[in-house]
């Protein structure tokens, strides 16, 4: 996830929470058994969609990232943005002396097969 993906998710629940907050307002005296029902599938639907944005913007996943001048290592983060913020953080004394310098083009969400395939590379 990127930054921007971030905040498309945010403003979605934004506006799911809005439609919530607006079908809770309604009188439900005003309305017959058929539309009830529909309302109470609609939020139904919007609960879980909520749930959903709400865990995929929460989710730390890990990043693999590459060395420019070879290896590897991995970091936790939320977006791809963050993930490069925190290598560059950790890594700063390195590439002060030109070494251990993150690849910011390698950075990509850790996969079984791709994590196994650079453990591999420590046989």
């Amino acid at each position: 996830m990127t930054n921007e993906q971030k905040k498309k998710f945010e403003k979605r629940l934004e506006v799911l929470r809005d439609r919530l907050h607006g079908l809770a307002s309604i009188p439900l005296k005003k309305m017959n058994t058929h539309v009830h029902s529909i309302l109470v599938d609609l939020e139904r639907e919007i609960n879980v969609e909520v749930e959903y944005l709400e865990k995929k913007i929460k989710e730390r996943k890990e990043w693999l990232f590459n060395f420019k001048e070879g290896g590897w290592n991995s970091v936790y983060a939320i977006t791809r943005e963050e993930a490069i913020k925190l290598a560059d953080e950790e890594y700063a004394e390195d590439r002060a002396i030109g070494c251990l310098i993150p690849d910011h083009k390698t950075f990509r969400v850790s996969t079984p097969k791709d994590y196994q395939n650079l453990l591999s590379l420590f046989y």
